[in-house]
């Protein structure tokens, strides 16, 4: 939900737990608070509140935000993927001679020069 609000400029106050702190810039585009400090969620909702050039910060900021769609994300995952799972070229591949039989031919064209 806040990778959505975000995409509609809308800033966010959420959780400093999970993956949310990856999304959200302290003052720029949100606020995180920490679930474990007793008032902390009111503490960010009141300074909102309190000072309306806060809020008209933090929505430029939401609109401005940068975030990946769903269809960059996996895109950007199946690269990973498959570069993680491709073998490593060996020194052969790395020099472009992919079978024993034309690296020997190699090696004796070089023999002869």
């Amino acid at each position: 939900m806040v990778r959505e609000a975000l995409l509609h400029g809308i800033p966010v106050i959420a959780s400093k737990l999970g993956g949310v702190p990856e999304a959200i810039t302290e003052g720029v585009n949100g606020y995180l608070f920490d679930p474990y400090v007793k008032g902390d969620l009111l503490d960010k909702i009141l300074n909102i509140l309190n000072e309306p050039q806060r809020l008209e910060q933090i929505t430029k900021g939401a609109r401005a935000t940068k975030i990946e769609n769903m269809d960059d994300h996996v895109d950007k995952l199946c690269q990973l993927y498959k570069q993680a799972t491709q073998p490593e070229k060996g020194p052969l591949e790395k020099l472009g001679l992919h079978d024993r039989e034309r690296y020997a031919k190699k090696l004796t064209m070089l023999g002869q020069s």
